[in-house]
């Protein structure tokens, strides 16, 4: 394998992955990142001197990919039992339940249909009976997004996947063996198919001083990282070249792991919808020790709330709610209503009330039906090109490396 120089643009996670896997085949490496620090979007939040982190962000640690980054920052790491749960109100019910993250309702009416799924979230959720796809139309509404406009696999990043059944689950195990349609919209315990706990992994303090540590490690295997360094991408005809305060820095191939937007407008102006939601995230020390690391998925019409996390950081327990950030936003309320929650789970806290702090995260995790339409366009243009895509149609980190890797070896990188 002759040896290319190889620019990666994104300094996350997926970004330091594929530089290890490049480096480890001879090939000369350097990421740069605008921002002043390695970690993308998985930087904590940090107030008055206090971290928090910015969501949940678990390790996987089956993958092929931890046990890379697992090699070098062992010490920086810890495997843990991964626990969750969910909250649904619907139809005047409550169930809390520890055995998913999805929405569960008591009775699932199966709507049996034979078609394939299609193009929009709405096509998705039209496979479900009436109660349930209207249910589902809302939660995604409450975001002020559009299902209808909204490419299909939206569902993973709005957690709205699949829907699971409280008393008749042995009816949606066995059309989930009968059909593959099924089996992607309906889910049963993991109990019933894989009795194995998921082990998942967090930095023993926080991800800034993972990522901080990280990039010593990359630095000291010959890995060139170039931060605050804002770039400019430029194509002539079929070629990438990128370019830093009018100079070029001069490749083999462009390795792009960040937001796709300014590439794709940069070759055939098209601009993006670039779909965003703006989150509210609501941080706080605990008072009381934790019995162990746990996040909760809200789905509900009648509270803003999506998501309750419950985690340590350097020893100290935190509590991070996230809900739909609204103009006068009623931040206490939001506790509130999040610990009655999960008085439903049996879980009660204590919280410091002279740590609690609020940040607004914009996350561009959703594809629009013509944002997908147009993503795939020019990765079919660029095909031949000297640009590797970083996966950006994948909503799970794990896929979007797994994809970002199966891209290497084509190229024949790796």
């Amino acid at each position: 394998m002759m040896k290319k120089k190889i620019l990666i643009i994104g300094g996350g996670i997926t970004g330091c992955v594929c530089a290890i896997l490049l480096k480890k085949a001879g090939h000369e490496v350097t990421i740069y990142d605008a921002r002043k620090n390695l970690g993308g979007i998985l930087n904590d939040i940090t107030h008055k001197g206090n971290l928090f982190f910015r969501g949940v962000q678990y390790f996987d640690i089956k993958n092929l990919w931890f046990k890379e980054i697992y090699k070098l920052c062992k010490k920086d790491l810890k495997i843990f039992d991964h626990t969750y749960g969910s909250y649904t109100e619907f139809n005047n019910n409550i169930i809390a339940t520890n055995d998913y993250a999805i929405p569960v309702v008591k009775k699932i009416l199966i709507k049996k249909n034979n078609q394939k799924l299609k193009n929009t979230l709405t096509d998705r959720f039209n496979f479900y009976s009436p109660g349930i796809r209207n249910f589902m139309s809302r939660l995604v509404k409450k975001f002020n997004l559009n299902p209808s406009k909204l490419f299909f696999e939206s569902s993973q990043s709005l957690q709205l996947l699949r829907v699971a059944s409280k008393d008749n689950e042995d009816d949606m195990l066995r059309y989930k063996q009968k059909s593959k349609i099924y089996d992607d919209i309906y889910a049963i315990k993991r109990s019933r198919i894989n009795s194995l706990y998921l082990k998942a992994s967090l930095p023993k303090n926080s991800f800034n001083n993972f990522f901080l540590n990280l990039y010593a490690k990359l630095k000291h295997h010959g890995i060139k990282i170039e931060l605050q360094k804002k770039i400019n991408p430029i194509w002539e005809k079929n070629n990438l070249k990128i370019f830093h305060k009018g100079k070029e820095i001069i490749s083999d191939f462009v390795f792009w792991t960040g937001n796709p937007t300014e590439l794709i407008k940069n070759y055939n102006r098209k601009k993006l919808d670039s779909l965003s939601t703006r989150i509210l995230i609501i941080n706080a020390d605990l008072k009381n020790n934790l019995q162990e690391t746990k996040y909760i998925q809200v789905f509900s019409i009648k509270t803003k709330i999506i998501k309750i996390y419950m985690y340590s950081v350097n020893n100290k327990y935190k509590i991070s709610i996230e809900s739909i950030y609204e103009k006068n936003i009623n931040k206490e309320k939001i506790i509130k209503d999040a610990l009655n929650i999960l008085k439903q789970f049996k879980i009660k806290l204590s919280i410091d009330k002279s740590s609690i702090n609020s940040t607004i995260d914009i996350r561009y995790n959703i594809v629009s039906k013509n944002d997908y339409k147009t993503i795939s366009q020019f990765l079919n243009m660029t095909s031949n090109s000297n640009l590797i895509s970083g996966s950006w149609l994948k909503y799970s980190r794990d896929e979007r490396i797994e994809l970002s890797v199966l891209n290497l070896k084509k190229n024949n990188l790796i």
